[in-house]
């Protein structure tokens, strides 16, 4: 009986571990997401992941398209009011998760989005 009591407490710790993990991915993205909240588009660029760096017209870019986003979100549903994390699900790698966000619009309405993620040096990043 007390093996089995111990292999429980084991398996339960591994897996608040991975669910941890996957936690922290989640609130990783939202973070992330909230630079753009706050109209600091640069650090919400800069928290994706690339394997190599990239030419700053490309970043440029990047930054461009995320201002756009957020102007599409005003135009469609009076902006994003707030982001929630929702959970988040550590993949069996254990470096790649999916972050699920329920973002609240002005209007009132709520979309969920599915938000993957990559760790990388013990860090997450925005896939």
């Amino acid at each position: 009986m007390r093996k089995l009591c111990i292999a429980v407490l084991l398996l339960s710790l591994l897996s608040c571990g991975r669910r941890d993990q996957g936690e922290l991915a989640a609130r990783v993205a939202r973070e992330s997401y909230n630079y753009l909240l706050k109209g600091k588009t640069e650090a919400f660029v800069d928290a994706t992941y690339r394997e190599h760096p990239i030419p700053s017209s490309y970043r440029d870019q990047l930054i461009l398209a995320a201002e756009m986003f957020l102007e599409q979100q005003d135009s469609l549903h009076q902006g994003i009011s707030k982001i929630s994390v929702i959970r988040g699900e550590l993949q069996p790698d254990s470096i790649h998760a999916n972050a699920y966000l329920l973002f609240h619009y002005g209007n009132g309405n709520a979309e969920q989005v599915v938000v993957p993620m990559v760790k990388n040096d013990g860090k997450w990043y925005l896939k």
